[in-house]
């Protein structure tokens, strides 16, 4: 059943909750087949005229609205594609149990969650595959680790397949720090920058589609390119293939000093993401397995002056 022409089981009719910057492009893809019917969510007051012009089939679902709209999938049978980012406070994803308390009596066959490496904290920059501790550092890792164990046990009551997936940091068109290092704001001194996980937008959304394809199957993968560099590389990579002046060093305490709280978190944290579970399981050849790939492969990243004239 859902054998496609490679072997792997068709994704079944997707029900998308967050249309935001990967829900829309994982939508763009699945719409370009025949085979695959999808919905997908968004706050009225975001996204969602962006998605209806693109005649995308969108509908309003605000998961912090104190009546919000019932949740009524369009299918019996569908694979769901969580997306929504946890609230901004608090230890626990109201946002989620909202949402799996609407899917109660119409429940999924299959969930792709979309989570965070955070959830490991810091790992004093060593390599970390799946089987490492959790161990957040912060709210917002504990809030994600709330959501992990949340759909674990409602999963298992529901006879209902998960795959979570722990993200590094996502780049691409219109996810390039650009505007930063325009300003010049200075960065951590490469010999103490911590290190740091990146995976392409368009390789992310093979990622998801390739879990999709898996209903009946429980899995745990890290997401990310497999080539880690400290976000202080990456930003001199850019800079360097933009043509832009090369930021200022500083140490790393001052950093964190002048850093916005959220900021602090990312530069008290380091390690390197092993994605060779995710490559193996999912048969997945990474589009842009670096950063440099990305910027002389993708045109819309690429810096302007290397683009081919017509």
């Amino acid at each position: 059943m859902w054998h496609c022409s490679r072997g792997y089981h068709h994704v079944l009719n997707t029900l998308i909750l967050g249309g935001g910057y990967l829900g829309k492009r994982v939508a763009r893809r699945l719409s370009l087949t025949d085979t695959d019917s999808i919905a997908l969510t968004a706050r009225p007051n975001g996204t969602l005229p962006a998605l209806l012009a693109e005649s995308l089939p969108a509908f309003a679902l605000d998961l912090d609205a104190l009546d919000p709209p019932q949740l009524v999938p369009p299918w019996r049978d569908y694979g769901l594609l969580y997306l929504v980012p946890p609230p901004r406070d608090g230890n626990t994803d109201a946002r989620l149990s909202r949402a799996l308390a609407m899917l109660e009596h119409q429940p999924p066959r299959h969930i792709v969650y979309a989570g965070t490496s955070g959830v490991y904290g810091d790992c004093g920059g060593r390599w970390i595959d799946e089987t490492a501790p959790l161990r957040p550092d912060s709210d917002r890792a504990l809030r994600r680790v709330d959501a992990e164990a949340q759909l674990s046990i409602w999963c298992k009551s529901h006879d209902c397949s998960l795959i979570l997936l722990r993200i590094g940091g996502i780049y691409g068109p219109d996810r390039l720090p650009l505007q930063r290092l325009r300003h010049g704001r200075p960065i951590v001194d490469l010999a103490e920058a911590p290190w740091s996980n990146r995976i392409h937008v368009d390789d992310l959304v093979s990622v998801c589609i390739e879990a999709l394809r898996r209903p009946g199957e429980d899995h745990v993968f890290n997401v990310a390119d497999g080539n880690p560099s400290s976000t202080s590389r990456f930003l001199l990579e850019l800079a360097q293939a933009y043509q832009l002046s090369s930021p200022l060093f500083v140490s790393l305490r001052e950093a964190i000093q002048r850093a916005s709280p959220e900021g602090r978190i990312y530069l008290s944290e380091s390690r390197r993401l092993c994605n060779r579970l995710l490559l193996s399981s999912l048969h997945l050849h990474l589009q842009y397995p670096t950063l440099a790939d990305a910027l002389a492969r993708d045109p819309q990243i690429m810096p302007p002056f290397l683009h081919t004239p017509p």
